[in-house]
């Protein structure tokens, strides 16, 4: 038997990561575990990952899992959707719509891609344009993964979607934002506020 003595904070932590192990944690429960390391320890998003063996924008993406309606934590619960369906209904925007397509996700044994699509189209969200060969010729196709190195790098750094829209010479950011605190997020990153 090996005795640590440590503090409330640690505990937290060392239980968190004894329950990453367990196949029966839910999604919802890694989600309010997490919330509670950060929330209630101070800690960051890159720290509750380092200690989970998780990257920060999973630890975020898993966290936005709280923002659904009730109706689908509980399908969450049960195992009727996957994690990755819960990200996905979060793209539809508001809780109506979200549980008339979780309803129709499970009825129909849709895959996350599927149910992915349907909050897209439910939001008005257009599905990412996919680049012919020629067309990423043209463009310069080292440019082309030289912004898509660029958009996982900011993606992890600020935990949210990042798409570049343009060229290296000019272009757009874009960063999408499904709360104030996500958006309070981006102006911690770069500086303001």
């Amino acid at each position: 038997v090996i005795v640590h003595e440590c503090g409330d904070d640690e505990m937290l932590a060392l239980a968190l990561v004894e329950n990453e192990q367990r196949t029966d944690l839910t999604p919802l429960d890694r989600a309010r575990a997490y919330r509670r390391l950060r929330d209630e320890q101070g800690m960051h998003a890159d720290e509750v990952g380092a200690l989970v063996g998780r990257s920060r924008e999973a630890v975020l993406n898993t966290i936005r899992l709280l923002d659904l309606p009730e109706s689908v934590h509980a399908r969450l619960a049960r195992r009727e959707l996957s994690e990755g369906h819960g990200r996905a209904l979060l793209v539809a925007g508001d809780a109506e719509t979200i549980e008339r397509l979780a309803e129709r996700a499970v009825a129909e044994g849709l895959s996350v891609r599927e149910t992915e699509h349907l909050a897209r189209r439910a939001a008005g969200v257009r599905a990412p344009r996919r680049v012919g060969r020629r067309a990423a010729a043209k463009a310069g196709a080292g440019a082309t993964l030289e912004l898509r190195a660029l958009e996982r790098q900011l993606a992890e750094r600020v935990g949210l979607p990042i798409k570049i829209v343009g060229t290296t010479e000019r272009g757009r950011v874009e960063i999408r934002y499904h709360s104030a605190e996500e958006l309070g997020r981006v102006f911690e990153v770069v500086g303001i506020g």
